[in-house]
């Protein structure tokens, strides 16, 4: 009985509960736990279409969400409020995750027209930004003001203030999952709220390879991970009830079976 409780709770992490981070479906940006069924649907909101360029020249669109636990922010080159210590922070978290290609950081410069590529790229240069997992996006101007609004929820414009009154943006900082849904905002000049981001976005890469209805269908490595877990939950589970003679809940075997139906 006791292993039957630890593999149903094994099940419940992976998935047949509710989330351990939030999603955020509205612009009023309230944190919701949701089940499986819930997340999965078209009517879930993501991040929206969007084709920017960085500043090495690559093209990115919202297919690039796949596969990626993304860290997203606002800024512009000429900066001299907010952003030097959003950057810094920025920075540190990758540091703490050198060569993790699951991670990356899309900062979209809110002043599109004064930074071009080239700019940008000296601006990488002047901040020691190396890091290819980095990209620094600039595109057009309503294009990425209406990706603020419509898919973050970040309002650009004069009813934010920093100190900035023609440019205004904001330091929030946003967490996307690989499936481009909201899972967390922070202040991105503060190192609490950094800390916590660098946690959920550890929960999140867990949280990936974990739900069986979310394992990537890219990845060659997680779905071998994940039919090793599943095989040994299905042999645990026959040999338990051969040594007992009691049958497995329902539900804990739906979920076997069901998964195996997936493969």
């Amino acid at each position: 009985m006791r292993i039957i409780m630890a593999l149903a709770v094994s099940i419940v992490a992976c998935g047949c509960g509710r989330s351990e981070l939030p999603f955020y479906r509205t612009a009023a940006m309230t944190p919701e736990w949701l089940r499986d069924g819930d997340v999965s649907g078209p009517s879930m909101h993501r991040v929206g279409p969007f084709a920017l360029t960085d500043q090495r020249g690559a093209r990115l669109t919202n297919a690039s969400f796949a596969g990626r636990v993304s860290v997203v922010n606002f800024f512009f080159t000429s900066c001299r409020d907010v952003c030097p210590t959003t950057t810094r922070n920025i920075a540190a978290l990758l540091r703490e995750t050198t060569g993790d290609e699951r991670i990356q950081i899309l900062s979209h410069s809110v002043t599109p027209s004064a930074d071009s590529i080239g700019a940008l790229r000296h601006f990488a240069e002047e901040r020691g930004i190396r890091d290819p997992r980095w990209h620094l996006l600039t595109g057009d101007s309503a294009a990425i003001d209406a990706l603020a609004r419509q898919s973050y929820f970040v309002r650009l414009g004069n009813d934010t203030t920093y100190g900035v009154k023609s440019i205004a943006h904001s330091e929030s900082v946003l967490l996307v999952d690989r499936d481009g849904r909201l899972r967390g905002v922070y202040a991105g000049t503060l190192p609490l709220e950094m800390d916590r981001l660098k946690e959920d976005v550890a929960t999140l890469l867990a949280e990936r390879i974990a739900l069986p209805s979310a394992i990537s269908r890219r990845s060659a490595f997680h779905r071998a991970a994940a039919n090793f877990h599943y095989g040994r939950v299905r042999t645990i589970l026959e040999n338990e009830q051969q040594r007992t003679g009691r049958t497995t809940t329902n539900k804990t075997r739906t979920h076997v079976v069901a998964y195996s139906a997936q493969r």
